[in-house]
């Protein structure tokens, strides 16, 4: 990848926990598809009184499991 090259980028959920989920992101060059880059990143559901983990409130762990069974391979 360089400089002014274009890229897309896909997101996939890797893993879900009660209080967590990890997704993925594959940055590839738009005119050939070459996988340049990937990245993991964490995201932890938290209190914002306490900063303490806590669940993924209902919606949206339900949301995340829906997208893992339906995308079940990284990108």
């Amino acid at each position: 990848m360089r400089f002014g090259e274009r890229i897309v980028v896909s997101v996939s959920i890797e893993k879900i926990t009660a209080q967590s989920v990890a997704f993925v992101y594959a940055f590839r060059r738009a005119k050939d598809g070459v996988l340049c880059a990937t990245v993991r990143n964490v995201a932890a559901s938290t209190s914002r009184e306490t900063f303490r983990a806590v669940p993924i409130p209902e919606r949206h762990a339900r949301a995340f499991r829906e997208h893992l069974a339906a995308n079940p391979k990284n990108p």
